[in-house]
């Protein structure tokens, strides 16, 4: 909660939705770098709990907050930009995000100079402006 807490509250401090993208962005990349060993942990914690079946299910509504809050940050961005992005699209690319910044976790843990500070940043802005550049509802 405290992570998802912590993304939402760099976006809220940005204007623009592609402005609210790169500050998302950054604030896992940063944490990411300012805390190397969370990441290898939950990786970690993730393993066991998929081998227990009694604790998997508790794991898997936590981890849901991630891609549910994605969603959510997606809805708002393309509401500000004028575009009405129906909840099951939403839901879809909040697990697509939730994959790609998993995956740039996984890539930057294990070598951190081989993914750019910027390059989630930049992904989600161009994202959010061809959200954007849609036609509007």
């Amino acid at each position: 909660a405290r992570r998802v807490s912590a993304v939402e509250a760099a976006v809220a401090q940005a204007d623009t939705p592609q402005e609210q993208a790169r500050a998302g962005a950054r604030n896992w990349m940063e944490f990411l770098r300012d805390d190397p060993g969370w990441y290898p942990l939950f990786i970690e914690f993730w393993a066991y709990a998929i081998r227990d079946p009694e604790l998997r299910a508790g794991v898997a509504e936590r981890f849901a907050a991630f891609p549910r809050a994605n969603a959510r940050l997606l809805v708002e961005g393309t509401r500000q930009a004028g575009v009405h992005l129906p909840d099951d699209i939403a839901q879809r690319v909040g697990i697509l995000l939730t994959a790609l910044s998993d995956g740039l976790a996984l890539i930057k843990v294990m070598d951190p100079d081989a993914v750019p500070e910027d390059l989630f940043g930049d992904a989600l802005s161009f994202l959010m402006a061809r959200v954007a550049d849609a036609p509007k509802a």
